[in-house]
Formats: C-alpha cells, sequence, structure tokens
C-alpha cells in the first residue's frame, strides 16, 4: 500500500513539474487539455519510468467520427464547441494521474500511467460513454476509440501511440462509435510487431 501512494505521489509531482513549468507553450488553446508536444514529452517520461520499474502502460487514441459534417453543416463555431465539450468530459472521466491531450484536429491520446488491461477496459468504457452522451447532440459524430495495453514496455512511446492510432483505425473501418482493445505482445528480434488479440470489437 505505501510503495502504491509513493508512486502516485511520484507520478502526481511529475506531471505538476511538467504543467507548471510549460503550461502555455503546452496546453492546447481551445479545450485547454495538453497539446501533442506535451503528451509526447510526458510520453517519453513515462514510457522510460515503466520500463525502469517493471509497470504496466495503456495507451488510449480517439478519434471523431463525422466531424467535418459538423463543420460543414452547422459551422465551425459549433464544431468548436464539440471539441470543447468533448476535452471537458474527457478532461472530468479521468484520474489526474492520467495524461489527456487533443493531438490534433479531432484528435485526443490518453496516458494511463500504472494501467493494465481490466482498468483500461474500465475507462475504456466510461469514455465511450461519456462521448456518446456528448455527441448526441452533434448527430452524426461519433467516437472511434482504439486502446493499446503494455505489460512490458519494449518501444518508444511514438510506436506505443501507433499502436492505439492503428486500433482505432480499425474500428474505423469497420462500425465506428466503438473500442478495439488489446494487449500488445512483447517484441523480439524475430517476430518484429506482434499483437495478442484475446478482445476486440467493442466492449
Amino acid at each position: 500500500f505505501m510503495s502504491y501512494i509513493f508512486i502516485v505521489f511520484i507520478v502526481s509531482r511529475m506531471h505538476d513539474l511538467l504543467i507548471r513549468e510549460n503550461k502555455r507553450s503546452t496546453t492546447d488553446h481551445l479545450t485547454g487539455l495538453l497539446n501533442a508536444r506535451a503528451l509526447f514529452d510526458a510520453g517519453d517520461i513515462y514510457t522510460k519510468y515503466s520500463k525502469r520499474y517493471g509497470h504496466h502502460l495503456s495507451v488510449i487514441f480517439i478519434d471523431l467520427d463525422n466531424f467535418k459534417q459538423i463543420n460543414d453543416s452547422r459551422g465551425h463555431a459549433v464544431g468548436d464547441m464539440l471539441l470543447k465539450d468533448i476535452g471537458f468530459v474527457l478532461r472530468n472521466t479521468m484520474h489526474t494521474t492520467d495524461w489527456v491531450a487533443r493531438i490534433g484536429g479531432d484528435e485526443f491520446a490518453i496516458i494511463l500511467a500504472e494501467t493494465g488491461y481490466a482498468e483500461a477496459a474500465k475507462a475504456g468504457n466510461k469514455i465511450i460513454e461519456n462521448i456518446r452522451t456528448i455527441t448526441a447532440s452533434y448527430p452524426p459524430v461519433a467516437a472511434s476509440i482504439g486502446i493499446a495495453c503494455f505489460e512490458v514496455i519494449d518501444r518508444s512511446f511514438q510506436d506505443m501511440l501507433r499502436c492505439a492510432d492503428n486500433l482505432m483505425y480499425e474500428i474505423k473501418k469497420s462500425s465506428k462509435n466503438e473500442i478495439l482493445i488489446q494487449r500488445m505482445k512483447q517484441l523480439t528480434e524475430s517476430d518484429g510487431f506482434v499483437v495478442q488479440r484475446e478482445r476486440s470489437g467493442s466492449i
């Protein structure tokens, strides 16, 4: 228990220090979330930390479906309002030790520190339920979500985010408005990039 408290303290301190020192240059002006630069900086730190201490790490990639239709039919002001609403929902759904960012356009990403498959699945369910509540006022917008879970940290954060992005695109190409979550198998020199498909589709 004390070990858990210490980890939460360290993660919170890392979070506070980065935000305090880089708030203006690392905040998305529209949503108030972190921007891509802050996400990658945090991702690099968490990747090294998790690899050193053997901790799990999960990464979420969110893309809004049919967002362009809102801008085209109802105007960019409405589109901006939707992005603000999504930012608000994500910020209030996640834990304070999670990193939530808008990384461009209608794309968002989240780093779940100290989080394995089961907890990442719970987080994904909460996210898509809350997003669906918001997007009900902005038809036909929905969200496609990819979640990559790493029990062993054996690649860069950029590659981890790419895994989540690829999972998101699988949902986007098939059904949309759902989640695809997977455990990512450890890389070896012989097998390269391997995905362990234990669970797929909506949760």
